[in-house]
């Protein structure tokens, strides 16, 4: 099918007038090598680029560096450098720790001196918390943390804090509680479909409009980010689901036979492979539109989760190649 057309030009002409006045985040992914190649190659370079992760271990919440920051020494990077502070470990998310450190005044002011001293260590111009799989019932212990964390960060020399957000969440993450403590609030806009779910899109348009509308009428559009998706999921009836990237997609596309087509009420591009499952994903044109859609809501800095994954043509659909 063809992939550049009227609908890509008219996304960059939407574009080409807000472009310098929009910030780019990106995250990378240190443990694949696609990530580390894209990097290389240069992408996005008046980005901000996620590239440290530190991680709050599961059993008390002490924070750890994961992985080397494969930015921390490169001359050919000259943009803001941001850490993730992760309460994920392992495979999933751990809520305990974030309810341990809660509780705890001296376990939360330990670990807060810990993450200072780690994101001064790594010169970190930023930081995006990120804990998940909380209740709504630890709506104060999540700001009560972030806001530790957050002052430990500013305090090792980051200049800005933001909280990652789920989509339709807005009381276990409620911004009256959080927007005294951190900057702004990142808000996730993808797994409307997700590996358990049954196929579907990861982020539709409309529906990723919708979330982000919510979250600008509570907290205000300057304090609020918006995260999109490069990544997709494959589906299939007898494997467990996998994440796939653009490149993935097009593999699939010629192991199976089958045309990648385009979901009309979603925007997101669907392949459907009949007993090899189906696999959906955002490519660069939905993705500027979906850009588009939040700047007209005032949101002026969008963020990317991961790259690697990413359809070559998104870096020119948003102006950031």
């Amino acid at each position: 099918m063809t992939r550049r057309g009227p609908l890509l030009a008219l996304c960059l002409l939407g574009l080409m007038g807000c472009a310098s006045r929009t910030s780019l985040w990106v995250f990378t992914a240190p443990w694949d090598v696609r990530s580390d190649s894209a990097l290389a190659a240069g992408v996005a370079p008046r980005a901000a680029i996620v590239s440290g992760w530190i991680a709050l271990d599961s059993a008390g919440g002490a924070p750890s560096a994961l992985f080397a920051d494969s930015l921390a020494e490169s001359p050919a990077r000259h943009g803001p450098r941001f850490a993730l502070v992760t309460s994920y470990l392992g495979d999933r998310f751990h809520p305990n720790a974030i309810r341990l450190l809660a509780a705890d005044p001296a376990r939360r002011a330990r670990v807060a001196d810990q993450v200072e001293s780690l994101i001064r260590a790594g010169t970190y111009d930023g930081v995006v918390l990120d804990f998940e799989s909380l209740e709504t019932r630890d709506t104060l212990d999540v700001a009560l943390v972030a806001g530790a964390l957050a002052s430990s960060a500013r305090r090792g020399g980051a200049r800005e804090v933001a909280l990652a957000v789920p989509a339709l969440d807005t009381l276990t993450f409620a911004p009256r509680h959080l927007l005294p403590r951190v900057d702004r609030l990142l808000v996730m806009l993808y797994d409307q479909h997700w590996v358990g779910s049954q196929p579907g899109p990861v982020a539709a348009r409309d529906w990723a409009r919708a979330a982000l509308t919510q979250w600008v009428a509570l907290a205000g559009a300057d304090r609020v980010v918006a995260a999109l998706p490069l990544y997709g999921y494959h589906w299939r009836a007898d494997a467990p689901t996998d994440i796939v990237g653009w490149q993935d997609l097009q593999r699939l596309a010629r192991e199976s036979g089958a045309a990648i087509g385009r979901d009309a009420a979603s925007g997101s591009l669907r392949l459907q492979m009949g007993a090899l499952g189906e696999a959906w994903l955002n490519d660069g044109p939905v993705l500027a539109q979906m850009a588009a859609d939040a700047r007209s809501l005032g949101v002026r800095t969008i963020a990317l989760w991961r790259l690697g994954l990413e359809d070559p043509a998104v870096w020119t659909a948003l102006g950031a190649r």
